[in-house]
């Protein structure tokens, strides 16, 4: 079966060998383009009944068999770790995982998280705390702040 692809713009191209040489050209031309581009990825047996303004519509699509490729969106602004911050100090959480490796009897968090990031990768789910000398559980919370340390501390490189 061969497909042809439709573009938001109001171009067309095709047809393509295969589906997924179709998504792979779609994905390629929407790669520079604003970020409301869309690209709908149509069997050729059913182009001619293909209506671009209910490309939009779930059920409509599925009934047909076509595939929508959008751009992801990005962060227009870059500024997401500004929003994190400012949410950090609003919730008072600021340094709360560095308490948590000081009162594991850790001097370094980054260590501690990489610890962490180790077990709950390997599926342990359990982490050795200096200080009670035993293994401590990893919460989902603990895994997510650890997480989220070791990615401010790379970005900060």
């Amino acid at each position: 079966m061969t497909y042809e692809t439709f573009f938001s713009d109001g171009g067309h191209s095709g047809p393509h060998g295969s589906r997924e040489a179709a998504i792979e050209y779609a994905t390629a031309y929407i790669r520079g383009s604003e970020p409301t581009m869309w690209v709908a990825v149509v069997p050729t047996t059913v182009s001619l009944d293909f209506d671009r303004s209910k490309v939009l519509n779930a059920s409509h699509r599925k009934k047909l068999g076509v595939t929508l490729v959008k751009r992801a969106k990005k962060n227009p602004s870059g500024r997401w770790i500004q929003k994190v911050d400012k949410r950090i100090e609003k919730k008072g959480t600021e340094g709360a995982f560095t308490k948590q490796a000081k009162r594991a009897g850790y001097n370094d968090p980054m260590e501690y998280a990489a610890k962490i990031m180790a077990a709950w990768r390997s599926g342990r789910k359990r982490v050795y705390n200096r200080k009670t000398k035993r293994d401590q559980k990893i919460s989902l919370q603990l895994m997510r702040r650890a997480n989220f340390a070791l990615n401010v501390q790379s970005r900060r490189r």
